[in-house]
This record gives structure tokens, C-alpha cells and sequence, in this order.
């Protein structure tokens, strides 16, 4: 028996279907949602766009058929799921590469409790660096040296919690960088990453060893400096010294992408490491991905085989989704044209590999905070988005999880997230110091209006 869901219903083109049971497709027991997807939550179960299965409000799961599982062509639309999406507690990366959700957690801050952590699929703890801080500048390591381990949260080391996380299926990140490395932003005043240019053979080992040690998942660079003063940023980066140049800063950050992609897949051949591949992603700002012909989206355009997923910050005033994802809200652009060209000219048209950021609280210099309920709003609009072009997305990021009280704000989101969990499976501040033992913490910068 199938439910008969209501007309108003999202476009149903997953993998299951009002003449297709999750149970006939390897799934007994599960509820076809409104976008097709199988699950037990009662976002898929729920209200009156559960196509069949135990649906709340229709008619008992029907009695699995016997025979083969249907073949034939994918649909178009959304892809299907492979796996039923894990939703509301213990939700994982375990489901394929796809609507996620990331936490940051910076690793100054308290360490986020299992009542947050259970709506994570990855944590990304944020930073490492090669500076020690100080409130009026912070003090360049001039050599580019980061410590040998990072603080995960409490400003201490906790490889216990690091291990409890990823047996839950989590992926856990280390992001290197940050807004306490330099800015591009008016009256910043550190200028770090000067000191690190010329260095991405020594800098990326030291990364790559930090991943191995602590057993982290992959890296992030977390770059929000100048690289274009010639152009695009002119005026900007008043902060930087002699050693800095364009053709530098955009070397580093192709050459650092390209070095860690080679080393950890090196790591990966040697530790037997079995979680996929090691990941490599940046989360560049939104104001540094416009126009397609920045210097910065075309790096990442070119390094694009070295990066498993993008998590830009669409909370720095060039976009205000908040206030609609595919209106400018005031700001320069819309969030989901800014989307669409990281999907498709960034990347080969794999918005799965495009995570959206959020910033809960620490953006009110950008007019970019945003509560639960408008990022519930943001990712199901960016699903419905010019006939669900992005319905199968890279899922969600916010910084930062000690804004996450209580895990209500990802709670919420995981709802509307994990409703297309597994979609891409068919077919296929601050840490550090001056030497390699100490460490020293402080908390992140907030950024200005830009």
C-alpha cells in the first residue's frame, strides 16, 4: 500500500516513490519521504508528504515484496540514496559525500557535549598556527614553525575524545589558519601567513604529521588574507610586510593544497587509513569566491582533484542569506548564484561538494548571523533552488559549536540536512607557538564589517 502525499509536496525524485517502497530497494521498515529518500525520522515519516512505509499519517508499511530489487537508468533530479540517511541522534559521516553537518570547534573554547556532538558528522578544530598570541599583534613564527600537537578544546590535547568521535562515525578536521593569522579586512594588524610563503614543503609535512599523530581525518586552510593587492584587493592588507607579494601568497596557497593532497595520500598507502581518502578542504570567505575570475576560486578551480569538499563562509556581507538564499538580502549577491558557480565552474557541477557555512553568532560586523529557524529556511530553499539543481548537496558547516547551545540550532538544522543524506552514493583561536612543544591559545578575532 502507498500513502497518496499531499499535491503541495517537494518534488519527489530520490530513489523511492509513491509505486516504489523503501523495502522493494533493500530498506524494510523505513518511510519514503517527500524528496524520495528512505528513513525513520519524522521528517521522512511525518506529516503529509510520507509516500509509504509506516507513514504517520497513512496507512501500515507494506509487506516487503519478494524478487530483485528494481534496476535500470538513475533518475534524474536528485540522486537516490545508497544507505538511509542516520538522522536526529548519532548522525555520522558514514553515509556518503553529502549533506553534512560541521561543526568548528574552537579548540580555546569548551569542549561541545554529546548532546551537541550527536547531530555532527564532522568536527573541525580550529586552529593551528604559527604564531603566539598577543592582544595588540600576534607574534609571527618566522620560519612558518607550528607546534607538533594541537589543543582539540580547554586549550588541552584530548586524543581520548578525538577517538570517542570518530568510533561514533564522526570525521574529525584540523583546520590550519584563521582570522588570528591575518586579514583582509581594514585595520587588521597581523600579517602571519607572510611567513609561511616559500614554506609549503615544511609547513605542509608538519600538518600532515599533526593529521597522522592525533589521528585527525584531513585538513582545512582557513585562509582569509590577501592574495590579489595588484587587483581585486587593492587597498588591502595595509598589515603586510616586505615579504609579502601576490604571486607569493597565490603560490602558497596552490602549492599547500597540491603538497598536502600528495602527502596524506602517501600517509593513506602507508597507515592503510580506511576511511576514504584523507580530506582536503578550504573555507574561503564569500567575498574571496566572486567573481569566478578571482584569483583565489581559480586556484581552487585548478585544484579541484586535490579537494574532496569546499566549506565557503557565506557570512562575511557579500551575502545575507539569511534574509533568502537567492536574493542579496542586502548584501552584494545571492547566496545561491555564489553557490551555483562554486557547484558548477569551481567544481564539475557537484554541489555535493560545496558545503554551506553559517555563522550562529560571532557576525554581527557583517550583518550574517543566523538562527536555527532561517538556516532550516536556507538549506531547504537551496534544495528547491531552480528545480532542485542543488537538492543533492554538500550539506551544512557553522562556526562555531560553543554557540550551539544545547545542540538546538543543530538539531534543527540536521533535520532538514540529513533528509538527503546518502544522495551522491548511486554510481558511484588559536593554537601555537615559536617552538614544536609549547602551545599558546587565545580566542579568534571577530571580523569587522568589510
Amino acid at each position: 500500500a502507498t500513502n497518496t502525499p499531499d499535491p503541495n509536496c517537494r518534488a519527489q525524485s530520490g530513489q523511492c516513490g509513491p509505486s516504489t517502497t523503501c523495502a522493494s530497494i533493500g530498506f524494510p521498515g523505513l518511510c519514503c519521504s517527500e524528496w524520495g529518500y528512505c528513513g525513520s525520522s519524522v521528517d521522512h515519516c511525518g506529516g503529509d508528504c510520507c509516500q509509504n512505509g509506516p507513514c504517520l499519517n497513512g496507512p501500515p508499511a507494506p509487506t516487503p515484496p519478494t524478487g530483485n530489487p528494481p534496476t535500470g537508468n538513475p533518475p534524474t533530479g536528485n540522486p537516490p540514496t545508497g544507505n538511509p540517511p542516520t538522522t536526529g541522534s548519532n548522525y555520522s559521516a558514514d553515509h556518503g559525500e553529502d549533506s553534512r553537518l560541521i561543526a568548528y570547534v574552537g579548540n580555546w573554547q569548551a569542549c561541545p557535549t554529546a548532546e551537541q556532538v550527536d547531530a555532527y558528522s564532522h568536527l573541525v578544530i580550529a586552529f593551528a598556527v604559527s604564531y603566539t598570541y598577543s592582544s595588540s599583534k600576534n607574534n609571527c613564527d618566522a620560519q612558518c614553525n607550528i607546534a607538533s600537537s594541537v589543543p582539540i578544546c580547554n586549550n588541552m590535547n584530548n586524543q581520548a575524545l578525538v577517538d570517542t568521535w570518530r568510533d561514533a562515525g564522526k570525521k574529525v578536521i584540523l583546520s590550519f589558519g584563521g582570522a588570528g593569522m591575518g586579514g583582509s579586512w581594514f585595520g587588521d594588524q597581523n600579517n602571519c601567513w607572510d611567513y609561511c610563503f616559500g614554506k609549503e614543503e615544511a609547513l605542509s609535512t608538519s600538518l600532515v604529521n599533526i593529521i597522522d599523530s592525533q589521528k585527525f581525518d584531513g585538513i582545512d586552510i582557513d585562509y582569509e588574507y590577501c592574495y590579489d593587492v595588484a587587483g581585486k584587493q587593492s587597498g588591502r592588507c595595509a598589515q603586510r610586510s616586505g615579504a609579502y607579494t601576490d604571486f607569493k601568497a597565490q603560490t602558497f596557497l596552490d602549492q599547500l593544497t597540491s603538497k598536502l593532497r600528495t602527502k596524506l595520500d602517501a600517509l593513506q598507502a602507508n597507515n592503510g587509513y580506511n576511511r576514504g581518502r584523507y580530506e582536503v578542504t578550504h573555507a574561503p570567505m564569500d567575498s574571496d569566491m566572486t567573481p569566478s575570475s578571482s584569483a583565489y576560486f581559480q586556484i581552487l578551480h585548478n585544484r579541484r582533484a586535490d579537494l574532496d569538499f569546499l566549506m565557503p563562509q557565506f557570512y562575511n556581507g557579500v551575502t545575507r542569506p539569511a534574509l533568502g538564499v537567492d536574493g542579496s538580502g542586502g548584501g552584494q549577491m545571492s547566496a545561491a548564484a555564489l553557490f551555483g558557480s562554486m557547484s558548477n565552474e569551481l567544481f564539475d557541477s557537484e554541489p555535493n561538494k560545496v558545503v554551506f557555512g553559517h555563522c550562529i553568532n560571532n557576525c554581527g560586523g557583517t550583518g550574517s548571523n543566523i538562527n536555527a529557524a532561517q538556516a532550516v529556511q536556507v538549506t531547504s530553499d537551496l534544495k528547491n533552488y531552480n528545480q532542485g539543481e542543488f537538492a543533492c548537496n554538500g550539506g551544512a558547516f557553522f562556526w562555531v559549536a560553543a554557540d550551539d547551545i544545547g545542540g538546538a540550532w543543530s538539531d534543527a538544522v540536521l533535520a532538514e540536512v540529513s533528509e538527503t543524506a546518502g544522495c551522491s552514493n548511486f554510481g558511484g583561536p588559536s593554537t601555537t607557538s615559536t617552538t614544536s612543544t609549547a602551545t599558546t591559545t587565545t580566542e579568534e578575532p571577530t571580523k569587522p564589517a568589510t
